[in-house]
């Protein structure tokens, strides 16, 4: 994963030096993603349903045995959302997070973001 930036920057006018203006420089940020060709017969949206998970307390650990970057756009313990503790995990890594309580649920569900940038299909495992 690269990250592409742009930024944009309005050139000056020297005719309005003393005038009262405003510049705004705009920078965007993009997540760029290369998939080598090894991986092109290999879909995200069903590895997706290979991550591991599971919950002691308040820790939440993520375990992706797959060779791909994941972006969650929803994650549910039981009925409680916890995307905003968890945003990604990396290929073949193991992550670990501290929730904010500690939610007494036995299944999690989750979606992670397509390659469109919308919500991939509803998975689920149990904790």
């Amino acid at each position: 994963m690269y990250y592409f930036n742009v930024m944009a920057i309005p050139p000056a006018d020297d005719a309005k030096a003393n005038n009262n203006t405003i510049q705004l420089a705009v920078r965007h940020r993009m997540r760029l993603v290369y998939r080598p060709k090894a991986l092109f017969d290999l879909s995200p949206n069903t590895e997706a349903k290979k991550l591991e998970w599971r919950k002691s307390g308040t820790k939440l650990t993520i375990k992706n045995p797959t060779p791909f970057f994941f972006y969650f756009h929803s994650i549910q313990i039981g009925s409680k959302e916890v995307k905003p503790e968890v945003n990604s995990v990396a290929p073949m890594t193991t992550k670990e997070v501290t929730l904010k309580e500690n939610i007494n649920a036995s299944s999690i569900t989750w979606k992670v973001v397509n390659d469109y940038g919308g919500a991939g299909s509803l998975y689920s495992s149990s904790l």
